[in-house]
């Protein structure tokens, strides 16, 4: 079923109104829309036709290096009343208008992209026989030598859960084209289409190309799609070969994949899998990690727990089709594999982690009745972790206040030697100020202040998280920022909250990259 208008906006303007010096419940400054101001005399150039005069306000928006002196709240409202009344006595006028529309939508000022998309949008949406998703499929995105690549990706992307029939051709072609916006957004309106062809596009191409992944992952959960078999076959087939890439990465994304088989066509590539890792890492290129996911899938299609042994698993498997065994019912609990190694009741499946701790002010305060400052606990903490998972764990520390520290710059074996150090380094980082844990996250990745990563650059798959207070900077950022990123690095965030304060950043990237959250009280 196709999304409402509300459905296909984004969340803060699905919520918003237009009114008289309002556009979508947010007041139009100078420093929000360039060049509001010059409307009234474009107007009167255009010689008062809105949609030209909606050009020519465009094109000054687009060459103003900064907001004139004064404001002209409002005057975009009425300027898209208007052309909605010409689009709406004038149909015959309705190319005009959507070209006026993407020009609009494609301006540095992202208040004025949003007002545009929203307004196509609602064009697409009011139009029964489907006149305007023809012109954008075929007449602007299928047209790359008629129309720049900005225009042409905006198409697309307003296109999105309409599911037109006359669109599916052109959105397939736009998959290709050369310019990765236009590829980007025809990607994202193909997603949840319930054709075969569709199917087909997204799964002959998954395991070759890693920036389809996360498009792919949000079409097979759209409505759960319905795979026909030959679908499920190129599904398995790409899973089974991302499952034994030497790059963890891709075993990470498989896992994702794999839960859209079947039992018969998922279970044969786990044990296979799980006996490639294992062999890994006996030769020290393994990933604890992975090996738990996989792991973790067997014991939830099994009902069983049987431990990293290949052998044992096939031989159940072989029972199974025998039909000596039975599958349990979904749901049923094959029982939890935890690592041996905690911290704060966590145990973290992993053997590259980096440690992000707090060192605000608020961590000097007593932890418990025991005497040790929450602080001192978790360095105690921390090195009896690295002490049980042994020293073919790789590790790193990150401390942050309102700013961060980080111990080394890549990781290093969890030896005696490396412990004592860590050891040292955190107990001369003593705990004061304030508490910005984005901070702390940017050092341990690296990433730019815009929060942007290199995942080829990025050692640990694991991040374990510790706070006690709410952050300076709340938990709003922590979405977009996962799902910006996080696609392409493939972390997992573990966080432990000491304390009743938090503001739920630390439940945030827990739950957004499939990690576990633990409140100590």
């Amino acid at each position: 079923m196709p999304p409402s208008p509300a459905d296909r906006l984004p969340a803060p303007l699905a919520r918003r109104r237009t009114g008289r010096g309002v556009l979508f419940g947010r007041p139009l400054r100078a420093a929000g829309a360039l060049a509001l101001a010059a409307a009234a005399a474009l107007g009167a150039a255009a010689g008062g036709d809105a949609v030209a005069e909606l050009r020519a306000w465009t094109d000054q928006v687009a060459r103003a290096a900064r907001p004139p002196a004064g404001e002209a709240e409002g005057r975009l409202s009425a300027l898209l009343a208007e052309v909605r009344r010409i689009g709406t006595e004038h149909p015959e006028r309705g190319p005009e208008i959507d070209l006026a529309l993407l020009d609009l939508g494609t301006v540095e000022d992202e208040t004025l992209r949003a007002i545009a998309r929203a307004e196509l949008v609602r064009r697409l949406e009011a139009d029964a026989a489907g006149t305007e998703a023809r012109f954008l499929a075929a007449e602007v995105l299928d047209a790359p030598g008629s129309h720049p690549a900005p225009r042409r990706a905006l198409a697309a992307e307003v296109l999105a859960g309409l599911y037109r029939p006359a669109t599916l051709e052109p959105l397939l072609r736009a998959t290709r084209d050369p310019a990765p916006p236009v590829r980007q957004a025809a990607r994202g309106a193909l997603v949840g289409w319930p054709d075969p062809a569709v199917h087909l596009f997204f799964l002959e191409r998954l395991d070759r190309d890693s920036t389809l992944l996360p498009a792919a992952l949000a079409h097979l959960e759209a409505g759960r799609t319905t795979l026909e078999p030959h679908a499920l076959d190129l599904l398995r087939g790409a899973v089974g070969r991302l499952y034994v890439s030497a790059d963890w990465r891709d075993a990470a994304r498989a896992k994702r994949l794999a839960a859209f088989l079947d039992p018969p066509r998922a279970v044969p590539i786990l044990i296979e899998s799980l006996a490639v890792w294992v062999r890994r890492g006996e030769t020290g290129a393994g990933s604890r990690r992975i090996q738990h996911e996989i792991l973790a899938e067997l014991r939830r299609i099994s009902g069983r727990s049987m431990g990293p042994e290949p052998e044992l698993w096939h031989r159940w498997w072989q029972a199974v089709r025998a039909g000596r065994i039975a599958l349990p019912a979904p749901g049923t609990d094959g029982g939890e594999e935890y690592s041996a190694a905690t911290f704060f009741g966590l145990h973290p499946a992993t053997d590259r982690v980096i440690f992000v701790v707090d060192r605000s002010g608020s961590m000097a305060s007593p932890m418990g009745t025991g005497g040790r400052s929450r602080y001192a606990e978790a360095i105690v903490q921390l090195e009896r972790f690295l002490e049980i998972a042994g020293e073919e764990t790789r590790f790193g520390i990150v401390v942050f206040n309102d700013r961060a520290a980080r111990w080394r710059s890549t990781l290093v074996p969890a030896t005696a030697a490396n412990r004592g150090q860590a050891r040292r380094w955190l107990e001369g980082k003593g705990p004061q100020r304030g508490t910005e844990l984005r901070a702390g996250i940017r050092r341990a990745l690296d990433a730019g202040r815009d929060g942007e990563l290199d995942p080829a650059a990025i050692e640990a798959d694991t991040l374990v998280v510790l706070c006690d207070g709410a952050t300076a900077e709340g938990p709003e950022w922590v979405g977009p920022w996962l799902a910006r990123v996080n696609g392409g690095t493939e972390l997992v965030f573990h966080c432990v909250q000491i304390g009743t304060s938090g503001d739920g950043t630390l439940e945030a990237l827990a739950a957004g990259t499939g990690g576990n959250f633990v409140p100590v009280e």
